[in-house]
């Protein structure tokens, strides 16, 4: 998953948060600056979650996401 959070205290907390609240955990986490000074693009994989379910646990957390896919 690719997405977009804003470059504030306690945000990058909500995320991990809604992930192990989901159920999961990363396997692997990347953090990056943004395309301005107030936000941040994290790409990560996480396990154990659907596609839905990376969705509903993450839409609440992030600004946007921008590429979420699944492998099977």
């Amino acid at each position: 998953m690719t997405a977009v959070i804003p470059d504030e205290p306690g945000r990058l907390a909500a995320v991990t948060k809604a992930v192990a609240e989901a159920g999961s955990s990363f396997l692997a986490f990347g953090q990056f600056m943004g395309d301005d000074t107030g936000s941040r693009i994290l790409t990560f994989k996480v396990r154990r979650l659907d596609e839905t379910q990376v969705r509903q646990a993450l839409a609440p957390v992030v600004e946007e996401i921008l590429d979420l896919r699944t492998t099977g």
